[in-house]
């Protein structure tokens, strides 16, 4: 394993290195990761891929063309504190895929071509900050999106499509 060995590991960036498929098993050593950079890449991602990555604060997902996001991604990440998912192609976000975030203050889903978002979809993220849901393609917002997120300090939701007429 390309990564065995490296206990101490803290950062690893892989950002701008046209990664499509990573092994489901390949971070599975780095027990003490904090921060990790996978934007910029061409990912496909797999559910298990984070299972053994507990202590990660910071996971950079962004500009990979993402379309969905893999039920039980983020299971194990309950420390998990900033999440970059902007610039990439979800049209719609499942609502349990965050149930397990409780830590999360910041989530940036900015430039991602979403048009729905469920009225449960951030629930869980009891510590959100801030969220950018900004240049998206949302028509609409639930009434009672944020309902559960009362820490919640900026909310950014610009360049969005909700003054658009439709003939």
């Amino acid at each position: 394993m390309f990564f065995s060995g490296l206990h101490y590991l803290e950062k690893l960036i892989l950002s701008n290195n046209q990664i499509e498929n990573i092994d489901e098993n390949a971070f599975n050593y780095l027990i003490n990761l904090t921060e990790m950079d996978l934007s910029s890449n061409m990912l496909k991602l797999i559910p298990n891929l984070f299972n053994y990555s507990e202590k990660l604060i910071l996971l950079d997902l962004s500009l990979n063309n993402l379309k969905f996001i893999p039920e039980n991604l983020f299971q194990n990440l309950k420390n998990l504190k900033t999440l970059f998912l902007w610039s990439n192609n979800f049209k719609t976000i499942d609502s349990s895929i965050f149930s397990n975030l409780d830590s999360l203050n910041t989530l940036e889903l900015s430039n991602s071509h979403i048009r729905h978002l469920p009225d449960d979809v951030f629930y869980s993220l009891i510590d959100l900050r801030a969220i950018n849901l900004a240049m998206n393609e949302l028509e609409t917002v639930p009434a009672n999106l944020f309902a559960k997120n009362s820490r919640l300090e900026v909310i950014k939701m610009e360049r969005n499509a909700f003054f658009t007429k439709h003939t």
